[in-house]
């Protein structure tokens, strides 16, 4: 019999696991990596165009990828690997948006926190 595969976190279960900072605010918005929390590196698979001649290729003119591509942690000590969709927690970042402490958000004062801050975790 076939185990059942885990239960995606929630964008909030996420930021109970890990200590997350700061919102992202471009290509990489909504996206962390489910085992370990990282949020500036990822691999992913895409497609682009770009101008290639004998001697090599120029810079890439257009590049796109969707929840179906192929995805990695960037962080070279965690194996994680999966789908764009796996490493995407919608709402995430309007969280860490509405939250007053993002710069300061190392979990300072935890009960003034959870009583105050949308992005404190929960019980």
């Amino acid at each position: 019999m076939a185990q059942a595969k885990p239960r995606k976190l929630t964008a909030r279960q996420l930021l109970d696991k890990f200590q997350i900072k700061s919102a992202n605010q471009n290509c990489l918005r909504d996206m962390a990596c489910p085992s370990c929390g990282e949020r500036d590196t990822f691999q992913i698979e895409m497609k682009a165009v770009i101008r290639i001649h004998d001697e090599g290729t120029e810079d890439h003119e257009d590049t796109e990828w969707d929840g179906k591509s192929y995805c990695a942690c960037g962080r070279s000590e965690c194996p994680q690997a999966g789908l764009v969709r796996d490493f995407t927690f919608p709402g995430l970042d309007d969280l860490l948006e509405q939250c007053n402490c993002v710069e300061v958000h190392s979990w300072y004062n935890a009960e003034r926190h959870a009583s105050a801050c949308p992005c404190a975790p929960r019980a």
